[in-house]
């Protein structure tokens, strides 16, 4: 019954290499989708810092939640600080 491992297509291609360098498997930090725990809006992490940096409520229209407040760290870092 089956079919062996050994005659499965694409089983016998162990000499082909997969670039898995660190740039490759992530996505920049910036793209990376963030939320509130709190009010469960959320957005790219480079939009919510953006929006951050001058508001202190959620950008939701009639979401009155203090996101950042909210954040342990509360730390802001320029977008071109942030390494992926």
């Amino acid at each position: 019954m089956g079919t062996p491992v050994s005659s499965c297509p694409g089983g016998s291609k162990s000499d082909e290499k997969v670039d898995l360098s660190k740039d490759k498997k992530l996505a920049q930090f910036n793209n990376w989708f963030t939320w509130c725990h709190n009010c469960r809006h959320g957005g790219h992490a480079g939009h919510m810092l953006s929006w951050f940096r001058d508001h202190a409520e959620c950008p939701v229209s009639a979401c009155t939640c203090k996101c950042m407040q909210l954040d342990t760290t509360g730390n802001l870092v320029p977008a071109e600080t942030v390494q992926p």
